[in-house]
């Protein structure tokens, strides 16, 4: 049989790490075969259940049958509903007992590291991961991003960064309604006139002209895409997280966003926006996803920010009562200063996994996390296309979904959860599983060129010593409340724009100075690495 490019690869790069293993065994990683296990081992998991919600992974969905047949290990689910997990995960780990085997774990983590709640992995993953051994050496930026200060590696986390190759937040607009209206989206103030457009004219023909809607989004923050126009790369999720408020200039000294005078002229073109009636009012706050999309999906938005690949969802779900509609990526807008930036996706998420002090067999959990997260073969499992001849085939030597996952009606992401290929687990997405979902679109043209031109880096998310996130916690909390009143205040008119030099004085008593010289400690020790 012709063997496939993509399997030789694959078998190559498990040989050359093997060869690897066999020949520096005195100082590298102990090479393992499978199973893991002789015998089949449980091993205790704490996560999020599965957000795609008609299956939970207590009920061990297909691909983990899969991994436990190749491994030996079984997997014993402790899930929770991903909106009280953190809280319920907090107080585990609070009373220090009886804690799983691996755990996801909530926000600050080092606090547990602190406290001996979860255990270092360095000296296991030295010991006992060879493929994670490689991956440090191969993208030195994850290693980085998860090393903490005293040096040790405390958790693996999740890397999604791959899909940033063409699914990311963008603008995104009806082409048609462009096109009927003759206009063009280059500029910022190209934006202007679109949007205007959109609002002065029955665009889904109706019959009344007062219904569309310009610009929406399912929250305020979305709006932070435009402030990328004015060289600002404001996160547009702000959730407050320290990570969110800097930025470095191209001689590395970092500056805080939020204070910038450049975010005054933002400030000043979303209020013109909003008081003209071109943003969606409801966009204060978080507006339900489901209304959100039924305004979309109803023939009433003209553009919108949001994860750029649901422009063929959209264009889909549209296509029977309106098969004119069509939504596409845009290039992101030219600013008053020529700025043109998209912001690129951090290779280390948020998404973090630890080993706990309760443990029974730290160096079985640490073989187990080398293959699912970066063994080619268990990557290829757990975290992307699943199982051969099931869930994908080779097809010109690239794994292609089959189609029980790409003839899902729902799309096919909902079937990966569904099958356990994809989920909230330690997991790296690999570039192929990317193009196999979505450059069969037309929109991913616009959206990986525009992706391949103008993204940017976002500041990384360093980890803090203990006197650093205890500076961060203590004087952050208050500036992040006053910081998002007084924003949504300056664009919905409520607040003038006059006081913005009162607002920055503010920020600046509370503090921001002083975090900003923690922020450049960090950025330099990261930097240096």
């Amino acid at each position: 049989m012709k063997k496939r490019l993509f399997a030789l690869a694959l078998v190559l790069t498990m040989l050359l790490a093997t060869m690897t293993a066999i020949g520096s065994a005195a100082s590298g990683p102990e090479e393992y075969s499978l199973p893991l296990a002789e015998t089949e081992t449980v091993i205790s998991f704490a996560t999020e259940d599965n957000p795609q919600g008609t299956v939970s992974y207590t009920e061990y969905l297909p691909a983990w049958h899969e991994f436990t047949k190749r491994t030996g290990i079984k997997i014993e689910f402790q899930v929770i509903p991903s909106a009280s997990y953190n809280e319920n995960i907090q107080t585990r780990l609070a009373a220090g007992m009886n804690l799983p085997d691996l755990l996801k774990l909530p926000p600050d983590p080092m606090q547990y590291a602190d406290s001996g709640m979860i255990v270092p992995m360095d000296e296991l993953i030295n010991q006992y991961a060879p493929n994670i051994v490689r991956l440090y050496e191969d993208r030195p930026e994850i290693k980085s991003g998860t090393t903490a200060p005293d040096g040790h590696i405390y958790y693996l986390a999740a890397v999604l960064n791959a899909r940033a190759i063409v699914n990311y937040q963008a603008p995104v607009y009806r082409q048609d309604w462009l096109d009927k209206l003759g206009l063009q989206l280059d500029t910022i103030e190209d934006w202007y006139a679109y949007l205007t457009a959109v609002r002065d004219n029955d665009m889904n023909d109706n019959g009344d002209p007062d219904d569309e809607i310009p610009l929406s989004a399912s929250s305020f923050s979305h709006l932070a895409i435009f402030a990328w126009s004015y060289g600002l790369m404001l996160d547009y999720s702000d959730t407050g997280a320290e990570y969110e408020y800097w930025q470095a200039d191209e001689d590395g000294k970092v500056f805080c966003m939020w204070t910038d005078p450049r975010l005054k002229d933002w400030l000043t073109e979303m209020n013109k926006w909003y008081a003209e009636g071109l943003i969606d009012k409801d966009v204060i706050g978080n507006q339900p996803s489901d209304a959100y999309q039924a305004k979309v999906t109803n023939n009433m938005v003209g553009a919108a920010s949001h994860f750029s690949m649901m422009t063929p969802q959209w264009t889909t779900n549209m296509s029977e009562t309106f098969p004119d509609a069509y939504w596409e990526v845009a290039y992101p807008p030219k600013g008053p200063r020529g700025d043109r930036a998209l912001l690129r996706e951090r290779a280390v998420s948020s998404e973090i996994y630890a080993i706990s002090k309760d443990c029974k067999d730290p160096a079985l959990v640490m073989k187990m996390l080398d293959y699912i997260y970066a063994n080619p073969e268990g990557q290829l499992l757990m975290g992307n296309f699943g199982i051969e001849g099931v869930t994908f085939e080779y097809v010109d030597g690239m794994p292609k979904f089959t189609e029980l996952i790409s003839g899902d009606p729902r799309g096919d992401g909902a079937a990966q959860w569904e099958f356990g290929i994809n989920g909230t687990w330690p997991r790296i997405l690999m570039p192929e599983i990317i193009q196999n979902r979505f450059f069969k679109f037309p929109q991913s043209a616009n959206a990986n060129d525009a992706a391949m031109n103008y993204q940017v880096a976002s500041f990384p998310n360093i980890i803090p010593t203990k006197d650093e996130n205890q500076a961060l916690k203590n004087m952050l909390a208050d500036i992040t409340t006053y910081r998002q009143e007084m924003i949504t205040k300056f664009v919905i008119g409520t607040e003038p724009l006059d006081n913005f030099d009162k607002y920055v004085s503010t920020i600046n008593a509370m503090g921001i100075e002083e975090l900003l010289q923690i922020k450049q400690t960090q950025y330099n020790r990261v930097t240096a690495q």
